[in-house]
């Protein structure tokens, strides 16, 4: 091999851009790919591009000061809020067809009876719900005169639930099989709820920060690229099929929540962004 093309790879390396998103916690694993997949689509178009995961893992509370200081990342993906549309650039593709807005429930085994006499919101809202303190969940069940209880600890609040603590933990669909099925061994009376649906338009976005518009430009171009080949359909299928088919949506009855924090229900009328369970 030639000096100059030894030369050449090694600036090629040294010249790709760098991406830095946040840490990714298990239930997000699945946008991490994402990322990855749209990344790699618009090589051709954008070049080489190396995302790189920040090695600080940080909660909602930590997040929010280092976006408001402009600092850490490049893009980040959130369900939408008017403070990050301030602080950042969202690109609205809702990135799981906005179905963790599918809300299904981690109860206790012994109150699905309880649950499945619920015929309407009103009595809903005489229960309580587990949710972390800094999730932005909170601030759409207290809109809508839910009780809630937080905490700071994602572990304690299945056991809030088990110790009857909480009537319920809401879970995105594609959340609740997978956290029931690693904790059933340690808490044997948790039980996903079968009869209740709730929605409230939920979609997570990735935001891009200001200082990097044309990082914009190319993940609107890779997910558009990989929408058009089929590959954003065939990852969103392989992480929730199953997820889906256990949840048996159809079977329940729907209560739907408003959501103060969504500004842009303009897309909602775009129904090929969105997931219908009832199609």
């Amino acid at each position: 091999m030639s000096t100059l093309i030894c030369f050449l790879l090694v600036f090629s390396a040294f010249s790709a851009e760098k991406v830095i998103y946040p840490q990714s916690t298990k239930r997000e694993l699945d946008i991490e790919e994402l990322l990855h997949i749209i990344i790699d689509a618009s090589k051709k178009d954008f070049g080489a591009c190396e995302l790189v995961s920040h090695e600080e893992k940080v909660n909602e509370a930590k997040l929010r000061y280092l976006i408001t200081h402009g600092s850490a990342y490049d893009v980040i993906w959130s369900s939408a809020t008017p403070y990050l549309e301030k602080y950042l650039i969202p690109i609205w593709q809702p990135i799981r067809k906005g179905l963790l807005g599918y809300r299904i429930f981690i109860i206790r085994k012994q109150d699905q009876p309880k649950f499945s006499k619920l015929k309407t919101l009103n009595e809903l809202k005489k229960l309580t719900v587990a949710q972390g303190r800094f999730w932005n969940d909170v601030e759409v069940f207290r809109a809508n005169n839910i009780n809630v209880q937080t905490s700071t600890d994602y572990e304690s609040l299945f056991d809030m639930v088990s110790k009857g603590r909480v009537d319920y933990f809401s879970r995105g669909v594609n959340e609740a099989p997978e956290e029931y099925d690693d904790r059933i061994e340690r808490l044997p009376n948790l039980h996903i709820e079968q009869d209740i649906l709730v929605y409230y338009p939920w979609p997570k976005f990735f935001y891009v920060s200001k200082k990097k518009p044309q990082l914009e430009k190319r993940i609107k171009h890779g997910f558009e690229l990989i929408k058009t080949n089929g590959q954003y359909d065939k990852w969103f299928w392989k992480h929730n099929e199953e997820a889906i088919k256990r949840a048996k949506l159809k079977s329940r009855k729907l209560f739907r929540l408003h959501n103060p924090l969504f500004t842009k229900e303009s897309l909602l009328n775009d129904t090929s962004l969105w997931f219908n369970p009832f199609e």
